[in-house]
Order: C-alpha cells, then sequence, then structure tokens
C-alpha cells in the first residue's frame, strides 16, 4: 500500500487546531508539532479529537530566550471512528505557541522507524536533524522552529513544506514528502532566507502499510463468498508489538505515576523510543512497537522525586499484541 499524503493545517498564537483528519480504516498516522520562543508554559500532551498522541521528541534550544519545541503522533487504532475535521489540543502552552499538524493514509501502523532531534543551531541560515533511516517509499516528516520572523525555507529533498506559521517572536514550519529509495543516516535540512538565533529541529520516517492478497483454502469460507456474493480482496496487515511492566522502588513496592521512557539498541548505539506514565497501579504498556527485537530497556523516574529513578536490564522482548 502506497503513502498519501493528506491534508495539514497550522496555527499561530494558540495551542489548539483544527484538521481533517480524513475517514476511518486508511491505516491514518497524524504528525503534530508545536513552537514557541521563551516559554513560559511547557506542552505536557496533545489530543487528537479527544485522544492521546504519542511523543517523538520534545527539546529547547537555550540560547538567548530560549526556543522550544515537540513533535507528536497519532495512530489509526487510536483515531479509532474519529474522522473528518477535528481538534488537535495542546495540554499547556499557551497563545505565545505555533502549531502544525498533517495527516497520511497507507501508514505501518507502528512507532516511527527512525527520529532524531536538534536544538543546537545558532546562528547561520540552516537547522539539520541527522542520521534518519528511511525505507524505500518511506515517509519522512520533519518540522523546524527558531526565534526569528519572516524567514521563508527551503529544504533536503524529498521534504515539501506543508504549513509555516508565526508564533510570536518566532517562526514553525512543517515539512514532509515520500523517499523514492532507501536512506541510512540521512540528514534533512531547512536552509532559511535568513539567520536564525536559536533553532530547533524534529525529524521521524514511517514505512508504508503492508497488504497482502489471498484466497481462502478452506470450503466453509468459500461457501460464504459464493453466498454473498462477494470476493477476496487485499486487506491491510500490521504485526504490532507491546512491551508491559510495573514501576517499583528498591523495596520492590509498587510506585504509581511514574515517566517511563523506552529506549532501543540500534548496532550498539541507544535511541529514545517513547515515553508514558504508568497508572495508579503501577502499570506501564508501551503499544504498537514495529517489532520485538530482544534490545529494548526501559528507563523510569518520578517527577519532583529524585531518589525514585530505575533503568531494566538490555534485553527486553516486546511480545505481539
Amino acid at each position: 500500500m502506497a503513502i498519501a499524503i493528506s491534508t495539514s493545517a497550522g496555527a499561530s498564537g494558540a495551542n489548539t487546531v483544527a484538521l481533517n483528519i480524513g475517514s476511518a480504516g486508511t491505516d491514518r498516522l497524524v504528525v503534530i508539532a508545536l513552537g514557541v520562543e521563551n516559554a513560559t508554559n511547557d506542552v505536557t500532551g496533545v489530543t487528537v479529537d479527544g485522544k492521546s498522541a504519542t511523543l517523538i521528541h520534545e527539546a529547547e534550544n537555550p540560547d538567548g530566550a530560549g526556543n522550544s519545541g515537540c513533535m507528536y503522533y497519532i495512530l489509526e487504532a487510536t483515531l479509532g471512528a474519529s474522522n473528518g475535521s477535528v481538534t488537535i489540543t495542546a495540554a499547556g502552552g499557551d497563545s505565545s505557541y505555533g502549531i502544525v499538524a498533517q495527516v497520511f493514509t497507507g501508514v505501518n501502523q507502528s512507532v516511527p522507524n527512525d527520529s532524531n532531534f536538534n536544538a543546537t543551531a545558532v546562528g547561520g541560515t540552516t537547522i539539520s536533524v541527522t542520521g534518519i533511516d528511511t525505507d524505500a517509499d518511506g515517509l519522512i516528516v520533519a518540522a523546524f522552529g527558531h526565534g526569528q520572523s519572516g524567514r521563508t525555507g527551503t529544504y533536503t529533498t524529498p521534504l515539501v513544506e506543508r504549513q509555516s506559521v508565526d508564533p510570536v517572536s518566532a517562526q514553525l514550519y512543517l515539512a514532509s514528502g515520500i523517499e523514492p529509495s532507501s536512506q541510512s543516516n540521512k540528514t534533512y535540512t531547512i536552509t532559511l532566507s535568513g539567520s536564525n538565533n536559536r533553532g530547533v529541529g524534529f525529524a521521524a520516517s514511517w514505512g508504508a502499510a503492508v497488504t497482502s492478497s489471498s484466497s481462502s483454502s478452506s470450503s466453509e469460507s468459500s461457501a460464504s463468498s459464493q453466498s454473498s456474493g462477494s470476493s477476496e480482496s487485499s486487506e491491510s496487515l500490521s504485526i504490532t508489538y507491546h512491551l508491559a511492566g510495573v514501576t517499583k522502588d528498591e523495596d520492590g513496592n509498587t510506585k504509581a505515576s511514574c515517566i517511563c521512557h523506552l529506549w532501543k539498541y540500534n548496532s550498539g548505539t541507544p535511541y529514545w523510543v517513547a515515553y508514558t506514565l504508568s497508572d495508579g497501579s503501577g502499570d506501564y504498556d508501551f503499544t504498537g512497537l514495529g517489532n520485538n527485537d530482544e534490545d529494548y530497556y526501559v528507563e523510569s523516574h518520578k517527577a519532583d522525586d529524585p531518589h525514585t529513578m530505575d533503568i531494566t536490564d538490555h534485553v527486553l522482548q516486546p511480545v505481539e499484541e
């Protein structure tokens, strides 16, 4: 199934935006990015039609007044029956933020294949995100922000600008494209028409949804198809995995409401995958993982409690959902 790039939307001076997310059952992905200069109220979460999106990365360039940004995503299973024009809302944030979002269809329903961020660009006319792997015919989505206004941007192929908004004394861009061939450790860059004073950038990639065509060999299924007058057709298959556990203190007592970060080793280098909160019983569950390699690990800690922190062994293996 080919990935289709669909509608996008953006708003300045807001932490909400309306977006047409299309029809249910089309292997949708919605990517959301927010940006602001001199943040006084951090974004703590994003919802699409009231349903929680997953954080990919958040970062702040501390130069001068500082410039903050974050990127989130949400998949078909979480969107469920939501369709048409819906409201995307950031928890936290304030009227100085900019927000951009885009919907894609035909996307593999898993965590990003790869992702990275940059929060060190100061001066110059470029902001780059390095080290991104992308499948052939895969999707690449990037967001860039900086503490200037009125700048236009050009992008690394195949990125095409979808939105550009102007939060207070700053600018936020969203770009996306389809890579015609597989890429390894590629750098994606925005080149600005003037210098940036403190830039942030995010990039993430996804593969296409897996499809399979088959005909039934069982007599019962054949009879059912003939009686209904229907024929077999291609259907979307997407095997995903999850990794669940319980957060506890050093004495083995359950610890509720801990922040849990999932990491994965890739050729000996750890990279961040996702985060979640353990519930009131200490249970956490990372869902929608694209593979079940034995090289995941979880780091957890409790906000405002520096004495609660733990890291699992680096050999956790997700199981099929």
